[in-house]
């Protein structure tokens, strides 16, 4: 068992070494067995199913960290109990599960924050903002507004289809172009549209 413990700890340790580089590079992110970015995965079942929690943050990540924890648990609990294999196997096992269930809520939980922050933003069109840096225009740039939404002040990039918008001058957000970035238009251009353009 000495052996299958070794084995497993260095497996686990190097590709999550290996994952953690190809993560710094920008090569490749975690890789999910299940929707995990699902903000309406529920974890708290009436009935506690151990096994529909433990599905549901099944992840690549998870799995390696859990499978060098059983390793290393194992690999300790043989040099200091030689004699309690059994036990130990247990031990190791129970170990290695536990963390893989909590790294795997770890990630849900993150990826859950990551998709309320993106569906917050859309709550911003239609408000009213103020330019913070200057908005090149016909596309052409990126410049900031800051857009009082759900009580607070933030701050996201912006573009425009019209002419530059200057600093301090009053916009309202028009759409979403794309994560962290909105498309606005400055208020006194909707307000002096006829009926014909607004059709």
């Amino acid at each position: 068992m000495e052996d299958l413990y070794f084995y497993a700890m260095i497996i686990g340790v190097t590709l999550i070494t290996i994952q953690v580089v190809l993560s710094m590079v920008g090569f490749v992110g975690d890789l999910e067995f299940a929707d995990v970015s699902d903000p309406d995965l529920d974890f708290d079942t009436g009935d506690s199913d151990w096994g529909g929690k433990l599905l549901g943050v099944l992840s690549f990540r998870a799995i390696v960290i859990a499978i060098a924890v059983f390793g290393f648990i194992g690999m300790a609990a043989t040099k200091q109990f030689p004699d309690a294999e059994p036990r130990n196997f247990i031990l190791a096992f129970c170990s290695g599960l536990g963390t893989l269930y909590l790294v795997g809520w770890l990630i849900q939980s993150l990826y859950k924050v990551r998709y309320d922050g993106t569906a917050n933003i859309k709550k911003a069109v239609g408000e009213q903002g103020t330019v913070y840096l200057k908005i090149p225009g016909n596309n052409s740039g990126r410049g900031k507004v800051t857009v009082n939404l759900q009580g607070r002040s933030m701050e996201y990039e912006a573009i425009t289809e019209q002419d530059e918008i200057q600093t301090g001058a009053t916009v309202i957000v028009t759409s979403v172009h794309s994560p962290g970035v909105l498309e606005v238009t400055l208020v006194e251009a909707i307000q002096t549209q006829t009926p014909e353009e607004t059709t």
